[in-house]
């Protein structure tokens, strides 16, 4: 984790690495992670068809909003280990699915695997994903990733919660190729590397735009049941994604110390900040 304390001196108003990890009092992109979490322990111990509490009681014992609760449902239901019956309630379901995605977890927590190695391994995924979506999807598949991306528009203008939406529209057209492995793994991959996808809102606006752009150019290719197109726009969606990371990993290896100023600063107190641990290179504003 990069980092550093605020320093003041003469003529300089603000000083800071080119990114910081701590994020503090930023509102947390995977919200309903932890009630996930908490849910998945609990069905540990339930049987094969056996009914979870109302969403009510569960709002209640966990202490979360009902929006947050359902996205830890609707999770827990793409992963199957519940199946979610309208007007029912939710029950637990035949655990295998379940068992695969958790091994394939363990293996990503791994030190070993890189998150270039996992954004590879997405990219082969998610390719052929956008493609198999384009050939199954239905409208009410179409319908609610336009939901979605709507969402999105209004949250990249706000800069709040991107990351949140953008893997539920992935998990969406994951669900559009009504091929039960994909939202599995598309998941499984994603919380890997959730925190990397947080940051690059931050550190990179025009990429991000970018990216916003071509999850519509996906939708719309989908839509026309267009497979070449949507290969070729999430081609260039993948492109953006490793041109970012690229970036994250050069600004981790080499920390830019980034100093806004109304006044000029002499090379000697550029000397100074360049004792600061960690930091080999200044950029003045």
């Amino acid at each position: 984790m990069i980092h550093t304390d605020a320093i003041s001196n003469k003529g300089v108003t603000q000083i800071g690495l080119g990114i910081n990890l701590e994020k503090e009092g930023r509102p947390v992109d995977y919200l309903y992670t932890d009630i996930y979490k908490k849910l998945e322990e609990r069905i540990k111990g339930m049987s094969v068809g056996e009914k979870l509490p109302s969403e009510r009681t569960m709002v209640q014992e966990y202490g979360v909003s009902r929006n947050v609760l359902r996205e830890a449902l609707v999770l827990l239901g793409d992963r199957g280990l519940i199946e979610i019956r309208p007007g029912k309630g939710s029950y637990v379901t035949d655990k295998q699915k379940a068992r695969f995605a958790k091994h394939f977890e363990s293996i990503l927590e791994e030190d070993r695997h890189s998150q270039m190695q996992v954004l590879e391994v997405r990219e082969v995924l998610e390719l052929a994903m956008f493609e198999k979506a384009a050939l199954n999807a239905d409208s009410d598949d179409i319908d609610a990733m336009e939901k979605i991306y709507e969402q999105m528009e209004k949250n990249l203008s706000e800069k709040t919660g991107y990351g949140n939406l953008d893997l539920k529209l992935h998990m969406q057209i994951a669900k559009a190729t009504h091929n039960d492995i994909f939202p599995i793994l598309v998941h499984t991959l994603y919380e890997s590397s959730g925190q990397r996808i947080m940051l690059m809102e931050d550190m990179f606006p025009d990429s991000m735009k970018s990216i916003h752009r071509d999850h519509l150019g996906i939708i719309e290719a989908i839509k026309r049941r267009d497979v070449k197109s949507v290969r070729k726009v999430g081609k260039r969606h993948f492109d953006v994604d490793r041109y970012m990371l690229l970036s994250m990993n050069e600004l981790e290896e080499n920390p830019i110390l980034t100093v806004i100023t109304e006044n000029p600063i002499d090379n000697d107190l550029i000397s100074e900040f360049l004792k600061i641990k960690g930091v080999n290179r200044v950029s003045i504003y």
